[in-house]
């Protein structure tokens, strides 16, 4: 997203949490931001790419898993657990940062109605 031109937005605790939203602590409400478009990014309100990313650690109890021919969503409690950060967790971390928007990171990943 432009850092000249990107336009800081407040959101509720609850909408936060709606999109999946992880809370350390008691936040009641998040800042993101939205594109709006300038000189320095042609109008276009982003510049560049960035890449939304999960890393998995293959433990004894994840490999035994996938070796049973569990799916993912089955593992998904056992790697949240673990302290797996999702793709939907980077999506909205750089959201927070600033570097994209919501609606850029429900473009790639769901992210209302998801439970893990």
């Amino acid at each position: 997203m432009c850092p000249v031109c990107r336009v800081a937005e407040t959101i509720s605790r609850e909408a936060w949490l709606n999109l999946g939203g992880r809370v350390a602590g008691d936040e009641s409400s998040f800042q993101v931001y939205q594109s709006a478009g300038c000189a320095a990014c042609g109008g276009k309100g982003y510049g560049g790419r960035i890449c939304l990313s999960e890393l998995i650690t293959i433990d004894a109890k994840i490999r035994k898993m996938i070796d049973s021919g569990k799916s993912t969503t089955e593992m998904k409690p056992t790697l949240r657990a673990q302290g797996t950060d999702f793709m939907r967790d980077d999506g909205l971390n750089k959201v927070l940062a600033g570097l994209t928007t919501v609606e850029e990171v429900a473009f790639a990943v769901p992210l209302e109605g998801v439970d893990d």
